[in-house]
This record gives structure tokens, sequence and C-alpha cells, in this order.
């Protein structure tokens, strides 16, 4: 049995991470803050925590609810966790649970691999009680050692992993690429409601929604790609909308190049190492 790979966060880069790995036939769990809004929610595995579960392509991610937990007729708290994640493993599902829930996985599943695409204050703990951990560059920091970092960023370093992290690169670096993307932020705080879908190309001062009945309109011509979603209370200057200003398309229903190259070295690192445990083991048995 391969060691279990953690991921943390449930966006874009989570979600085609966790994709990879399971799709690999490696066990994969994911964490997720759940504050995390998901603008391009269509490929983002994270919104099995409110909606139970989620299908992006092949892969379904589901919750780890109290009915799971429930199921199970374990002794204690952390054997009803551990059990409950591995049933959705076997069952060909990718378990998904909040922080909130369940903040000392590490300890109780006892993972092989951690894989950090966002940020949190816990990273630092994690980081040292995991045998092998993944870091994003950006965005996670810097400060803590992970075992490797895998380039995120928009430049011909893209994919690539790094035992430390790389010097910072300067504004004018001719290296990074522009991304064909622009954010709409919302002006004021309130609930917003769409008035456009993913996928439906906008004009520029066409409406998008409406925040506390106040429309917001686009002032940039192209495709949404992400949305905030309709319903929810969104703060002032947050990003209510995604466009891409390239020719439209079907494109923002699948992972991007730059989720796919950071994905493949995930899975490599994960591959090679787990191959190199198994050596050791073989070799002082």
């Amino acid at each position: 049995m391969n060691p279990l790979t953690i991921i943390y966060g449930g966006g874009e880069f989570a979600s085609c991470i966790a994709s990879y790995l399971f799709q690999a036939g490696l066990p994969v769990a994911m964490v997720v803050n759940p504050r995390q809004v998901y603008l391009r929610h269509p490929v983002c595995l994270g919104e099995a925590l409110t909606l139970g579960h989620k299908r992006v392509g092949e892969v379904e991610a589901r919750a780890v609810s109290p009915e799971t937990l429930e199921m199970e007729h374990a002794a204690s708290w952390e054997e009803k966790w551990n059990q409950a994640v591995w049933f959705l493993i076997h069952d060909r599902a990718v378990p998904l649970w909040s922080l909130d829930d369940f903040p000392r996985f590490t300890e109780v599943l006892s993972p092989g691999f951690l894989v950090a695409t966002e940020m949190v204050p816990s990273i630092e703990d994690w980081v040292k009680e995991v045998p092998v951990s993944i870091g994003l560059h950006p965005p996670v920091s810097e400060e803590f050692e992970f075992s490797f970092l895998v380039e995120a960023g928009w430049n011909y370093h893209l994919g690539r992993a790094f035992r430390e992290a790389p010097l910072p690169a300067t504004a004018h670096d001719f290296h990074f690429f522009k991304k064909p993307f622009v954010n709409v932020p919302s002006p004021i705080a309130g609930t917003f409601l769409a008035i456009k879908k993913i996928g439906e190309p906008t004009r520029v001062n066409e409406p998008i929604g409406t925040v506390e009945g106040i429309e917001i309109r686009s002032p940039y011509e192209g495709q949404i790609w992400g949305l905030f979603p309709s319903g929810r209370i969104v703060s002032a200057r947050a990003v209510l909308a995604l466009i891409f200003q390239g020719k439209g398309g079907e494109a923002y229903l699948h992972f991007g190049f730059d989720h796919r190259a950071v994905a493949g070295t995930v899975l490599k690192i994960i591959l090679q190492q787990s191959g190199l445990h198994k050596s050791m083991a073989k070799r002082n048995s």
C-alpha cells in the first residue's frame, strides 16, 4: 500500500494535483479552509465541503460528514476519522474535510506526504510531522523547510522542483509570462447576486451581477472563467469575476497548463519518494 498523500487546499492547483494522484492509483485526501471561495468552481473539488460531493472529470471528492462518522463503530473519535477517510478512499473517492472539523489529521492519519497549495499558520507544524512535504512557490511561505518546492508562477521555471526556494525575480524579468486574465473587484461589501454565468461572454460595461442591488459592470471584454458564488456575502475589493481575454471556448471547464505542469511534478516527486522508501524497506528486511 502506498502512503497517503494529504493536500491542503481545494482550489485549482489542489484539485488538479488530487486528480493526477487519484488517477495514478495513489491514496489521496484533501483538507480545506471552510471560508475559502472558489471563483473557478467547475474545476474546484473544494466545493464538496458545501455540496457534499463534487465531480471534476473522472474524479469525485466526498466530504467526510457527521453521517459518515456515525457509520463507523470505532471506540475513539480519532479511529472514526481514520476509518471514514479510508472507507472513502477504498470506495474510489477523494475524502475531503474542513480544517475546523479535523485539525489533527497529520497526527491521526500519519500521511507519508503533505502538499500545501495555500498558506495557513498550521503549515509549520505539519511540515515537521510528515516524512515528505511539498509546497507551491508561490503562494506558500519560503520560511518553512519543505522537502520540495514546486514553481507555480508563470515563468520558465513553471513546474520545476526545488530543494530550496529560488531567488526572487525582479518585476522586469523577461522570463515572466503575461496572464490573459483580468479581475473584476467588488467596490463595496454585501450580498452578491450573479447575472452572468461562468463560460458566458461579457462586453465592456455589461452587468455581471449586483451587490446590495447595485449593478457591477465589467470594465473588460472577454469570457467569464470565474465568478463569486451568487447569494454569498462579498467583502469590498474582493474579486467578483475572473475574465479571460483570449479566444472563448470550453477551456474554462478544464485545468490549465500551469496546473498540469505543477501536478505532474508533484506526482513525479511522490512516485520517486515512494519508490525510495520501498527500496529502503526491502533492503532493511
